[in-house]
């Protein structure tokens, strides 16, 4: 390389803005590098080191690569992730198709010389890898060279046990369970543990995921130990939907197995489909792991115990309603848009010994002679099924070439190993006799997964308990959750918090609302003890008129909040319900305490507070409070605590 033609080096002296910016040596290593990458393509380095004897002095590094977007950003993140200052930095594209990035940092010692070599080793090494990946490595180096070295090694591994070459491309492709992984976790929760771990944990992640979007119902649970950097722990996995567990679930389930448990790391994330995973990574008192006599049976207890858990759900009075005027629509809009029947079973009445489901099916059909056949067929085929029968069905109806069918079945709890598996075999059923069908259940979570985040959004200066927010909302019917506004559920999430921050002070708190704002529904609700009767009382007066009801047996307390329509005829009806409500109370004070009691029951209007200062104080792990900030992703949310050094005894 002893000779430069002149051409380049007269055009390499156009490129920089004064001639001082590269050396002739430099001039020439590049047209060198440019020539190397014409013929064999990736990336080029050369670095330039000077003598020992001329310490302090600059160290130089030229790269060339065919030009691609963050190019500079990538050398210089690399470089700075090492702790380098940057001297000197040029860059520039040569012949419209090669990007060329020179740099200089300085040696101030032999030993510091010595350093650098083997940091720009690495460099180098990154650089490669990262030229020849995906646009999902390159966007993870921006955050620096660990989390993208740490997802090469990943990556590798995952090589290993994903059982598919298309499961693989799945995951780590760019936005796939890879990157997410390692956006969202901390460099201390990487460094921490072996690639090997973190890969089966990125690939369970995926795998449980999948699962559940499958089948639209079910849990997942998977506990292993791991060796970690602080020692071996107990890690724990579970996935299933979030309108029917959270982390607080887990954690409840877990301290009853293990009384007194530490937390080592705790993370959850939700999908936009609704569907929540959890982690939690535990030791016992004295940090040890448990035994795997003590994995299993604490698996079996939380597949059982979570499978079983349901927030108590409320059937309203204008369900068949909504069913017409919000599921039907939307099934209708769904199957023309896809060419795909649409099918929905939801839960009506959930019972120790039987389950009564609702189906509602959309299918295109040529005539009503079509679907009249495939509406017997149905019936025919679920009457097949061991443990269920047919309750009730309605005569198909056509709509613009579209079948709507309805069937009511009851399932037989003690012939089904779990609600999950009364899905799959009607689901089975179903797809024998109309062939290809969508679960719309899938849509429903991620209408109501949208629906949740306007809901936090109006309850955002209000800094209510997120894990409040999520239970109200849950514990809501179905179609109430995606019909309502947002703004309406949040008024009545918020009644009833302010309820339940007045039974905390007061051990009973009940409140009654006019319509406000030229409205015309009244809002009632009541806190009680939990396990108090007088809850069965209130539920009784309520369910009689009530559009709308929302019982949660949490947070210490038996809370109800019931709407129903304001009557314009009875001008005192605001009155007449909180007196009711007094009654039911002043009847269980004369029952306990005698006839005479001075037992205060306290009025309404006392317990609608001026201020909203104070936020709801449950005995909580890691209480997550809407207002405060949020890191929302890709992931709808994703939330980790994590306190090294500091573990949390339970």
């Amino acid at each position: 390389m002893a000779h430069v033609d002149s051409e380049f080096s007269e055009d390499m002296n156009r490129t920089c803005e004064e001639r001082a910016c590269l050396s002739d040596r430099e001039v020439e290593i590049v047209k060198s590098l440019i020539d190397e990458v014409k013929q064999s393509g990736g990336v080029k380095i050369a670095p330039i080191f000077p003598d020992e004897r001329s310490l302090p002095a600059e160290v130089g590094l030229t790269v060339v690569a065919p030009d691609w977007a963050g190019l500079v950003e990538a050398v210089a993140g690399l470089i700075h992730s090492k702790g380098y200052n940057i001297m000197y930095l040029n860059a520039f594209v040569k012949e419209q198709h090669y990007g060329v990035v020179h740099l200089r940092i300085r040696a101030e010692s032999p030993e510091k010389l010595k350093t650098i070599k083997k940091d720009i080793e690495d460099v180098m090494f990154a650089l490669e890898r990262v030229a020849s990946g995906s646009s999902s490595v390159k966007r993870v180096l921006q955050i620096g060279f660990f989390r993208m070295t740490s997802m090469l090694q990943i990556s590798e591994a995952l090589k290993k046990i994903v059982e598919s070459e298309e499961d693989y491309v799945e995951i780590t492709k760019p936005g796939g369970e890879l990157e997410k992984f390692i956006l969202s976790r901390t460099d201390a929760y990487i460094r921490d543990r072996k690639p090997e771990d973190l890969a089966m944990q990125v690939y369970q992640n995926f795998r449980f995921i999948r699962k559940l979007r499958s089948q639209g119902h079910g849990l997942e649970v998977d506990i292993r130990n791991e060796k970690t950097a602080q020692g071996e722990q107990t890690c724990i996995t579970v996935a299933g939907f979030e309108r029917n567990i959270s982390m607080d679930d887990v954690l409840d389930e877990i301290r009853e197995y293990i009384p007194m448990f530490k937390i080592k790391y705790d993370k959850q994330f939700v999908t936009a489909d609704g569907i929540i995973v959890i982690r939690v990574e535990i030791t016992d008192r004295n940090d040890n792991p448990l035994g795997q006599d003590e994995i299993e049976l604490l698996k079996n207890r939380l597949r059982d115990w979570l499978s079983k858990r349901r927030r108590q759900r409320f059937v309203i009075s204008n369900l068949i309603e909504l069913v017409g005027r919000v599921l039907v629509p939307t099934l209708l809009e769904e199957t023309r848009r896809s060419g795909m029947a649409q099918f929905y079973m939801l839960p009506e009445d959930i019972a120790k010994d039987y389950a009564d489901f609702m189906i509602v099916l959309v299918a295109p059909v040529q005539d009503i002679a079509e679907a009249r056949t495939m509406y017997q067929k149905l019936i025919e085929k679920i009457n097949t099924i061991k443990g269920i029968s047919l309750r009730s069905n309605k005569e198909p109806k056509l709509s613009n070439g579209f079948a709507i069918m309805f069937h009511w079945i009851r399932a037989l709890t003690a012939e089904f190993k779990s609600e999950e598996e009364i899905y799959i075999r009607v689901k089975e059923a179903v797809s024998e006799i109309i062939g290809e069908f969508h679960d719309f259940d899938e849509g429903m979570r991620k209408m109501e997964r949208k629906k949740l985040d306007e809901v936090v959004s109006e309850l955002q200066q209000r800094r209510v308990d997120m894990a409040f927010v999520r239970e109200f909302f849950y514990s809501m019917n179905g179609f109430e959750r995606i019909s309502r506004p947002a703004r309406d559920i949040a008024r009545m999430i918020y009644f009833g918090y302010k309820l339940l921050r007045d039974f905390f002070r007061e051990s009973i708190a009940f409140q009654v609302v006019k319509p406000q704002n030229g409205g015309s529904t009244i809002m009632a609700g009541i806190a009680l003890p939990v396990g108090d009767k007088r809850a069965e009382k209130f539920m009784e007066l309520m369910g009689q008129e009530s559009k709308s009801l929302v019982r949660i047996d949490d947070f210490g307390s038996t809370l109800i909040v019931a709407e129903f329509k304001a009557d314009k005829s009875k001008p005192d009806q605001k009155a007449d319900i909180e007196e009711k409500i007094k009654e039911i109370l002043q009847l269980d004070v004369a029952e306990e305490h005698g006839s005479n009691s001075d037992g205060r029951v306290p009025d309404a209007d006392e317990h609608l507070p001026e201020s909203d200062e104070h936020a709801l104080e449950p005995e909580r792990h890691a209480p997550d409070v809407v207002g405060q900030a949020a890191d929302h992703e890709e992931r709808v949310s994703d939330d980790e605590g994590h306190s090294p050094g500091s573990d949390c005894l339970l």
